[in-house]
């Protein structure tokens, strides 16, 4: 059976997907003449097909197959497929894009949000199971993340809500209701872990790394990161995508060791598809990638590294979903690895002189300025480590307390460590 879709950019009608027989398409409108829906699907009248297409929707919804499963029974899909699934919720998305089934482009029109309260976010974004102490991680839902109304999608398998910020007061978006930001519970079966996400991504910051604003609270005594999103602007939303997304790779192939996008491809990516802001990008890549591998922040796969489409050209996005994991390593045979590899190392203390040569040739970047860069790092983080610790807990009434303190020391001991011994190898 033959699908459409229709595509909105910025609130413009840019183009329509089509599926027939197994095989989709996507063209823009004739007259669409705004940012590209990826900076490798330029504007055109050419018709981009499945191997563009397809991994650019994959990455817009949830990569969770329990919640795609939980939305193909919400709505009777026939399948829990992107383009089935985003007829339904793809009014709130990932940079500037919607979509909605063709012939119901009227649904972008409406839009409402509704002053909600802590409880109510806890119970739908945070509240899963019973908890196994305060400040434990919780069992996957099975119902969606999205109450009945919201028809937002984001992607990744971590659990997720969308939310307005107006001074101290939430407000949940319904229908084409643009959000602020981003409310998680931190991942599954990891104590702690929305204050060590937020904690590290705080520490980013304060290294003069572009990152995404943080906020750790809690919402009716369960914890949770508070993101605010880079891409929506009063309320305007900002295009973007994922590395995956403009490479072409799915969702499934989102780490290297998966057969997906390598440190190389995202360097060719980089220089291929920004010209304004190239050295700009090459430079927060870097100082990202670098930083995750420093922290031991292992997740820094490609679906973890986005451009923003602007009008002027593609810029590399501020840091995002960087969490590290010193904390919950109880060590083994094999070393830590991390998802993105530094001239072909991605072990843990075993990046050198070499690999930062390696580097500089793929980047088409100075041996200096890489090698700075590393330093720079490697001298930032323990000198900013503890006021990122005391400004992610600047609303948390205890900042004393050992469960806290000891996510901190055990982290911070592996970073040192690992800091002092990328710096050791360095010096040859």
């Amino acid at each position: 059976m033959s699908k459409t879709l229709s595509v909105f950019i910025k609130g413009k009608h840019a183009g329509i997907i089509t599926t027939d027989c197994g095989s989709m398409t996507f063209r823009y409108d004739d007259n669409y003449n705004d940012v590209p829906l990826s900076m490798s699907m330029p504007v055109s009248n050419q018709e981009y097909g499945q191997k563009y297409i397809m991994p650019w929707l994959d990455g817009v919804i949830s990569s969770d197959t329990i919640q795609r499963r939980s939305l193909q029974r919400r709505y009777d899909l026939d399948k829990p497929n992107p383009i089935d699934i985003l007829t339904k919720d793809g009014l709130e998305c990932a940079g500037a894009v919607q979509f909605t089934k063709y012939g119901e482009e009227d649904r972008l029109n409406t839009s409402h949000i509704e002053l909600v309260n802590r409880p109510y976010i806890a119970e739908l974004t945070l509240m899963d199971s019973p908890q196994i102490g305060m400040y434990s991680t919780h069992a996957g839902r099975t119902d969606p993340w999205a109450a009945p109304g919201m028809h937002w999608s984001l992607s990744g398998c971590q659990g997720k809500g969308v939310y307005v910020k107006c001074g101290d007061k939430w407000f949940a978006p319904f229908d084409a209701a643009v959000s602020t930001h981003i409310i998680k519970p931190g991942v599954i079966g990891l104590a702690g872990e929305a204050f060590t996400e937020a904690w590290t991504m705080r520490l980013a910051q304060l290294c003069g790394i572009a990152t995404a604003n943080v906020e750790y609270s809690f919402f009716d005594g369960y914890p949770a990161i508070i993101v605010e999103r880079f891409d929506r602007e009063d309320e305007h939303r900002i295009h973007q995508e994922d590395f995956c997304q403009l490479l072409h790779y799915c969702i499934d192939k989102k780490y290297s060791d998966h057969g997906g996008p390598s440190t190389v491809d995202m360097l060719n990516g980089i220089n291929q598809y920004t010209d304004k802001y190239k050295y700009y990008s090459l430079i927060e890549f870097t100082k990202q990638l670098f930083f995750n591998y420093l922290t031991l922040s292992t997740d820094g796969h490609a679906q973890n590294y986005s451009m923003q489409i602007l009008g002027d050209g593609a810029k590399f996005a501020p840091m995002y979903d960087c969490a590290t994991y010193a904390p919950y390593y109880s060590g083994g045979h094999s070393p830590l690895r991390m998802a993105m590899s530094i001239g072909g190392e991605n072990r843990r203390g075993r990046v050198g002189i070499k690999n930062i040569k390696k580097y500089a040739i793929a980047a088409g970047m100075h041996d200096a300025t890489v090698h700075r860069i590393m330093m720079d790092l490697i001298e930032a983080i323990p000198m900013n480590a503890e006021d990122a610790y005391f400004d992610t807990l600047v609303n948390y009434h205890r900042k004393d307390d050992s469960f806290y303190s000891e996510i901190f020391e055990k982290a911070t001991k592996m970073i040192y460590n690992h800091c002092a011994t990328i710096s050791q190898n360095l010096k040859g």
